[in-house]
């Protein structure tokens, strides 16, 4: 491949891998990865001037406005750091800030958080508008999932008249490890990462999914004040602070030890941070020093931001235990001997399946080297085979369930074994807390632990069973009462209206989620929209809008999951049984049915009410 060749390559790649990073949250190589992609396209591009184009990767921040918010365009552009890998790179930073700056300087080190970047715009201490980083001059308008954020100030007290800052809208590790735990029990993908998890929320249409999400903000810099005029970035983070704003933590440093310390010191305590960091920021602290220095296409000369590559380690298998899935999976998982990575203690690697522990030979009492997928997933790499003791056996998959002692077998068309005992107790718990969920029946506050709390008190042992609560005994069971029994009873009362699409996928049939489940909802309600045309027809009832009106009554009968099981042979269409069904669903959703009625004037109102 000649140079040429490998330029368009690399940016091919770059450019791919930043859709899927900044606009499909789904990125498909690590942070380690892309940079070394990236590196290897400054260094060609570097030797090889006559290839550069303002189009390379090499000269924009790297994300793009989705068509789905309206556009805002930034008053202060959004730059992305330059980014340094050893302390031999940072060292040669601080020479050019020494080459190009005649006075005495300082640095500010921060850590450097994983999140989305916004920039959040305030008039008369008022938030009016948040936009995403987008391509750091033109960025996406989020203002109302924004508005959602645990800890961004609304209003500001003693605020100027405009004030522009930039922030990381995150996800807590706390709150991540409860969602990918509620998410593990239910059987859906885990997250890789809270920063995509944070991402796609923000991106929501409806803020009510971001609230949910429980996501939260810190702000780093100053974009814009129309009232006063500072000295140095350390002074503008104080004065952030006392406005309300929660602000990244920082050391002022003198020299570049101090600063190299700083990095080391924040990369050794990354747990006790709150959000996830993969890095530290270097700034120059005087602003008018930033301002002489100016930036590049691309980054602003007076800051790089230290990348701290993946760590692997070795550490030793304790065991391997299966646990049980919502739809009866055998899922192996890795205890490890306790090690550090990336900040945080592991003590636990996932191993999918038989196939996967089998291509690796792994086996209890072997040393492997572990890394932390995504800078969150525990993952196994590889065996180190000369660490091997004696004695080790190749691990198999048990032939019954651990939980209930059914046989197991293994599905025809993958690697998966499953339960076959009806009655699993594991499958009993993830079942309701699948059909109790956001994306089934929607039954607010019941959550894995009070299904559990249901389970162990005898009151529930399926999800039909919910529908026959008693609000006094829910009441009675720990941490509830009256008013919580009570909010619990409407829950699942407003859930009887949720329709056929959100029962069917409530079911944890396989293969049918979401969008199979309207697909299919969707299929019957054309078969009772056929039913319910020849039925006005053969009755004489004359319909200013027959095809409209048979199409929406068809619809309601889907979203309420009303059955109608009599539709084979032509004159089975006009039983009793049907008329009766057709006669009360047009009667409780219209209220103008009855045996007289022989026109039916279908206005723009009813059409509303379906």
């Amino acid at each position: 491949m000649d140079v040429r060749e490998e330029i368009l390559t690399l940016r091919r790649q770059l450019e791919h891998a930043n859709f899927l990073y900044y606009v499909k949250d789904a990125p498909e190589i690590s942070d380690f990865e892309y940079d070394a992609l990236m590196r290897r396209l400054e260094e060609l591009e570097a030797a090889h001037p006559e290839y550069a184009s303002p189009d390379s990767p090499t000269q924009h921040v790297g994300g793009y406005a989705l068509n789905t918010f309206a556009q805002v365009r930034h008053q202060v552009p959004l730059e992305s750091l330059q980014d340094v890998f050893s302390f031999d790179e940072l060292r040669a930073f601080g020479a050019r800030m020494d080459g190009a700056l005649t006075q005495t300087h300082d640095y500010s080190v921060e850590p450097k958080i994983d999140g989305l970047s916004m920039s959040l715009e305030y008039e008369n201490g008022v938030f009016v508008r948040g936009a995403t980083r987008g391509d750091g001059i033109t960025g996406e308008d989020v203002t109302e999932n924004l508005r959602t954020l645990r800890n961004l100030p609304l209003t500001l007290e003693n605020a100027p008249a405009k004030l522009i800052v930039r922030g990381e809208v995150y996800m807590s590790h706390e709150v991540f490890a409860a969602l990918n735990a509620e998410r593990e029990l239910l059987e859906q993908p885990l997250l890789a990462n809270p920063r995509n998890a944070a991402a796609g929320s923000v991106r929501q249409q409806d803020p009510k999914v971001a609230a949910a999400r429980k996501l939260d903000i810190i702000i780093f810099n100053l974009q814009f004040d129309s009232d006063r005029t500072f000295a140095a970035h350390t002074e503008t983070l104080d004065y952030l602070a006392s406005l309300g704003f929660p602000v990244v933590p920082y050391q002022r440093c003198e020299t570049l030890d101090a600063c190299c310390a700083r990095i080391d010191w924040i990369g050794d305590n990354r747990e006790t941070f709150p959000f996830d960091i993969d890095g530290s920021v270097i700034k120059i602290n005087d602003l008018a020093q930033r301002q002489y220095l100016g930036s590049t296409a691309k980054f602003p000369r007076w800051a790089v931001a230290y990348k701290y590559p993946p760590e692997k380690k070795e550490s030793r298998v304790r065991d391997i235990v299966v646990q049980v899935g919502r739809t009866g999976v055998l899922t192996p998982k890795a205890v490890i001997e306790p090690v550090r990575l990336a900040g945080t203690t592991v003590t636990n690697a996932t191993l999918h399946n038989q196939d996967f522990i089998d291509n690796l030979d792994l086996r209890i009492g072997d040393t492997v080297l572990v890394q932390k997928a995504g800078e969150i997933i525990p993952e196994i790499l590889s065996v180190v085979r000369e660490k091997r003791p004696e004695g080790t056996v190749p691990f198999h998959m048990p032939d019954t369930c651990p939980e209930c002692g059914a046989p197991v077998v293994r599905d025809p068309d993958g690697a998966a074994l499953r339960c076959t005992g009806a009655e699993c107790p594991a499958q009993r718990l993830r079942n309701i807390a699948h059909f109790a969920s956001r994306e089934a029946m929607d039954i607010d506050g019941l959550g894995i632990s009070l299904c559990q709390s249901l389970i162990e008190a005898g009151l529930v042992h399926s999800p039909a069973e919910l529908y026959a609560l008693e609000p006094q005994s829910v009441a009675a069971l720990d941490h509830m009462g009256k008013k919580s029994a009570e909010n619990l009873m409407a829950a699942i009362e407003k859930s009887k209206d949720a329709g056929m699409a959100r029962l069917l996928c409530a079911f944890g049939i396989r293969q049918v989620g979401q969008k199979a489940a309207r697909v299919l909802a969707m299929h019957f309600a054309k078969g009772f929209y056929k039913i319910i045309r020849q039925w006005m027809m053969d009755k004489g009832i004359q319909v200013e809008k027959p095809k409209s009106f048979a199409y929406l009554v068809a619809r309601k009968i889907a979203r309420e999951g009303t059955e109608l099981y009599r539709t084979g042979k032509h004159e089975d269409i006009y039983s009793k049984d049907i008329e009766l069904t057709i006669q009360n669903i047009m009667n409780r959703v219209f209220g103008i049915f009855s045996k007289d009625v022989q026109h039916i004037n279908l206005n723009n109102n009813a059409n509303s009410n379906i």
